[in-house]
């Protein structure tokens, strides 16, 4: 049915777009027509950009899924979905044969084809609905047919394991790509009700959440990411932990480029608190030879419940004690005022369970 038939019945504006894998058309209010005019059909994806909200109105003999050949190519294909039920993707593919690292992706959903010890298995087991379309790259030629899917009791089950649907606009966006993310936060608890968001120049461009898989019982965040650029750099992270309530940034940042896969659920792209410092470490105090302060500045990469921070004379003997007692991970600092002491080399020892830092400091008066 080519495009000018199949929006007849469509509230359009000026501009609109369509486009497939191989072509596009735009809509001209003045001559109430799309041009260019060609065919669409139920074997491929195709993306729409609209002013307005509108309904597609089309009718037509029922073809089975079963007799509807999709040929499929190595690299990237834009197929449609045919049965008239939604399906979780392994039912969906189950006469497809996939490649371990093909790949399937829709609007907001994304899925992976992975070995297991008993052939495979797809992760995320993502939804397939009527309606909607998805790219798949796969790495051999073949053809795809969709089972012959009928609606019974556990169709309304799927609606139980929905797709997670994103809390912002992701229609405002023409392009996107995936990422595998997994925290390495061990102070805190992570679940599957966790959710990362990910930003670019303060923007939200995509929001994950967490989800248990089955091929190794990790949580990980099934990230898709949107753009109207074909890339863009340094995206920042933020995690947000339903326990605690607390946002966290990510030390990690990420690049974004159209229809990249960005790790995976062997390999995922590992994520740390920005807050923790690389290692446990006491600087150098500043100034130093000092009159009559000087700051010290430590790091801890985890907590401490008894952290002692003292300070020794040149003979060895304890001149004050800073700090004792529990201190939380992060960077941290401590002025000494050295006032009420004579001028000389002094030494800043930090003791922690497992280590003694020391360094040299020099009070001149």
């Amino acid at each position: 049915m080519s495009i000018n038939n199949l929006f007849a019945n469509s509230e359009l504006s000026n501009s609109d777009y369509i486009k497939s894998q191989t072509g596009s058309s735009t809509y001209y209010s003045s001559g109430g027509v799309w041009y260019p005019d060609w065919n669409m059909d139920l074997k491929s994806l195709y993306l729409l950009d609209l002013s307005e909200e509108t309904s597609i109105l089309y009718q037509g003999n029922y073809s089975y899924p079963s007799e509807i050949e999709i040929p499929i190519t190595s690299g990237w294909n834009w197929i449609g979905y045919t049965p008239s039920v939604s399906s979780n993707i392994t039912t969906a593919l189950a006469l497809f044969t996939p490649n371990i690292q093909d790949y399937v992706k829709g609007q907001t959903v994304n899925s992976t084809y992975y070995a297991t010890e008993s052939g495979g298995m797809w992760y995320p087991d993502i939804i397939l609905e009527p309606t909607k379309g998805y790219m798949l790259k796969t790495s051999t030629e073949q053809s795809l047919f969709y089972p012959d899917i009928e609606s019974t009791l556990d169709e309304n089950n799927l609606l139980l394991r929905e797709n997670y649907e994103p809390e912002f606009n992701y229609r405002e966006y023409e392009y996107n790509a995936s990422a595998t993310l997994e925290l390495d936060m061990p102070h805190l608890e992570v679940t599957n009700n966790d959710r990362i968001r990910v930003f670019y120049n303060n923007e939200l461009r995509g929001v994950a959440q967490g989800d248990i898989c089955p091929l190794n019982d990790k949580i990980l965040f099934n990230l898709m990411i949107y753009s109207n650029n074909q890339s863009d750099e340094n995206l920042t992270l933020v995690y947000i932990n339903s326990i605690t309530g607390k946002e966290y940034s990510m030390r990690e940042t990420i690049d974004f480029e159209k229809d990249s896969i960005l790790g995976n659920a062997y390999n995922p792209i590992l994520l740390t608190d920005a807050a923790i410092p690389y290692q446990t470490e006491l600087l150098a105090p500043y100034p130093n030879p000092f009159n009559p302060r000087t700051t010290i500045d430590f790091s801890l990469t985890e907590d401490y419940d008894n952290l002692l921070l003292k300070v020794y004379d040149i003979r060895g003997r304890l001149v004050e004690t800073l700090y004792s007692g529990f201190m939380p991970y992060g960077h941290h600092s401590i002025t000494w005022n050295a006032s009420h002491f004579a001028s000389g080399i002094y030494f800043v020892n930090m003791i922690t369970k497992e280590n003694r830092f020391i360094k040299k400091i020099t009070l001149l008066k």
